[in-house]
């Protein structure tokens, strides 16, 4: 076979001038480095985004960008190597080089790390994760005896087309007659229905979203269950963990104004020791937690389901507190999980009354006052826990029925001069509202009491703490809360307030919280 002569290149023959290995590898490079650019970038560049965003992200994305980069660095070097090749030999090398390395790869890894970098995130804020915690902000580590959950940033909203449908809804209300009486002893006067649902439709601001939206959420998969949570993470490294729980019919929007004094006690002018890292959920079935598709949510499961995620977010030892349904699963909490619950501190506590002999004055009210509920209060309660379905239909499609079956208790409950915005005022009211009305979870709220009515009741022997407002819908003595509470460490009755302590005498709980947990953190 004839040899070229040394005037014949290995692109070319007779007068072409020969391109040696390092001009071929340039004209290479000069192929690569622009695809790169086009495609590869991407494949670090959202990365570094995501990396910069504090947001998880394979370390596949990272390997791939490199192999890009170093592909098309090394391209004159393999021009050297091929530089006596034929020129069709040269031409597929240099295709299939271009089309391994730059084409789908960098490609690939940028879809990779746009999928993972979990656009939506809310502003920055603090990381809800631990700083002792190995865990990352996405994904608690699968060791043994911990679930493995992926937490992922929420944010409440409301739309414009959901605001007009609500006020064609109220517009359009079908409003019975006048009661026959002077007071509430009936239900909700209609005045006062009529004149909060037209505030509602004309005057409210629909900023419940913001106003929660202001603090760091979550939802996260618990027992097959999606959960809401708000997670507040205080800058005090000591900070103790403390999960809220909130009842019916109100929601988390109940903490908005202790969350700061719990969290940040320098700022807000207490002692840092007191701080608390705080985790407040929204029951199953209420605002924007999923509504259980199956019987079986009771207080336990929940309780259960708390002390899962408590751990996933690296707290091995912890508090909890709640009112209203939110007693019951912070007592069941102590019983399911004693070995990590340091202590549950109650602004409920509901007991038998009238189980003394030598009753005290304060029983005797307080025995006269369970009569009275019994009588004229119990029939929310009934129906809830008996026909929770039925209700729901007139609930859920009727916001004049949804504001007028919650406002009711915003006057039953509160410690009022005989008007509910004497103890809250209409925009909390109307959040509270809100919240039940936008997320349709009137029915899917009710069926706890339909799972666990008859268990709110269940003994306590984990520390507990008590503290009783003079207006909330039962006050027991000490005595009579040590039956139910059978390690009761704090004990307190209150001078002001009712059963929505957080909402009315918000300060005033945030001393009593941090005066149990002393006790016991």
């Amino acid at each position: 076979m004839p040899q070229p002569s040394p005037s014949e290149g290995v692109l070319g023959s007779g007068t072409e001038p020969p391109l040696d290995g390092r001009r071929l590898g340039l004209a290479l490079g000069m192929l690569v480095l622009p695809m790169y650019v086009a495609l590869g970038a991407p494949s670090v560049a959202l990365p570094a985004i995501g990396h910069a965003l504090a947001v998880p992200f394979g370390a596949t994305a990272w390997i791939l960008a490199a192999w890009s980069l170093t592909s098309a660095l090394a391209m004159p070097v393999a021009g050297r190597l091929v530089a006596r090749w034929s020129p069709f030999r040269v031409l597929v090398a240099g295709v299939l080089v271009v089309a391994v390395c730059t084409g789908p790869v960098p490609v690939v890894a940028a879809c990779r790390a746009s999928w993972r970098c979990r656009w939506r995130s809310p502003r920055s804020r603090p990381s809800p994760w631990p700083a002792s915690s190995s865990a990352s902000p996405g994904a608690f580590p699968t060791d043994e005896g911990k679930p493995d959950m992926t937490a992922e940033p929420f944010e409440a909203g409301v739309t414009e087309a959901e605001i007009a449908d609500l006020r064609k809804r109220l517009r359009r209300t079908r409003w019975p007659e006048p009661e026959p009486v002077d007071d509430w002893s009936q239900g909700v006067p209609l005045a006062y229905a009529r004149e909060l649902c037209r505030s509602w439709a004309e005057d409210y601001d629909f900023g419940f979203a913001e106003r929660l939206n202001a603090f760091p959420q979550y939802r996260d998969t618990v027992d097959g269950l999606s959960i809401h949570f708000v997670h507040v993470r205080s800058p005090e490294p000591d900070a103790f963990p403390l999960v809220l729980t909130h009842g019916w019919p109100g929601s988390v929007l109940e903490f908005l104004e202790v969350f700061g004094p719990l969290t940040d006690p320098r700022a807000h002018g207490g002692n840092p020791a007191d701080a608390f890292h705080v985790v407040a959920p929204s029951l199953p079935g209420y605002g924007w937690s999923d509504k259980p598709a199956t019987t079986g949510w009771d207080v336990t499961r929940i309780a259960r389901a708390w002390d899962t995620l408590m751990v996933s977010l690296g707290y091995e030892r912890y508090g909890a507190q709640g009112g209203d349904w939110g007693s019951a699963v912070s007592g069941a909490l102590g019983e399911v999980a004693p070995g990590r619950v340091a202590g549950v501190h109650l602004n409920l506590g509901s007991v038998a009354a009238g189980t003394f002999a030598d009753p005290t004055p304060s029983e005797l009210a307080n025995l006269e006052a369970e009569k009275e509920m019994q009588r004229s209060g119990r029939g929310y309660s009934a129906i809830q826990a008996t026909r929770p379905q039925t209700l729901g239909y007139g609930l859920t499609d009727s916001p004049a029925g949804q504001a007028a079956w919650i406002a009711e208790k915003f006057w039953a409950w509160t410690d009022n001069d005989g008007h509910p915005e004497d103890a809250v005022s209409r925009q909390k009211i109307l959040d509270e509202i809100s919240v039940y009305w936008f997320t349709a979870s009137a029915t899917s709220s009710a069926r706890l009491y339909w799972e666990s009515f008859a268990h709110f009741r269940d003994e306590v022997t984990a520390p507990s703490g008590l503290s009783i407002y003079p207006r909330d819908i039962t006050r027991p003595s000490r005595r009579e809360a040590e039956r139910r509470f059978t390690d009761l460490r704090w004990f307190e009755e209150l001078p002001r307030g009712g059963h929505f302590a957080a909402l009315e005498q918000p300060e005033s709980l945030v001393e009593q919280v941090r005066g149990f947990f002393r006790l016991v953190r």
